[in-house]
């Protein structure tokens, strides 16, 4: 499988030494979605991403902190330079 990100750069995920994971979406996830979905009003996308995270206890690396904060998920700002 060949992934285009936001970056441009192309992931091949069938490489056998590939570094990334693809992370499936199970029904713990689509259940946490539609509970984030329904208390803190975000889209469809940003639920998925958020309640992936949340079900699998990582840290979201986003540059948009505030579109997931609600959420209440451990987020990470790689952009950002310490204070």
């Amino acid at each position: 499988s060949i992934i285009k990100t936001h970056s441009f750069k192309t992931l091949d995920l069938d490489a056998p030494s590939s570094r990334y994971h693809i992370l499936p979406v199970n029904l713990a996830i689509v259940e946490q979605a539609a509970e984030f979905r329904a208390n803190h009003h975000t889209s469809v996308g940003e639920s998925l991403i958020a309640a992936t995270a949340h079900v699998h206890k990582l840290t979201l690396a986003t540059r948009r902190t505030a579109d997931f904060a609600a959420t209440g998920i451990r987020l990470v700002n790689p952009w950002e330079r310490p204070a």
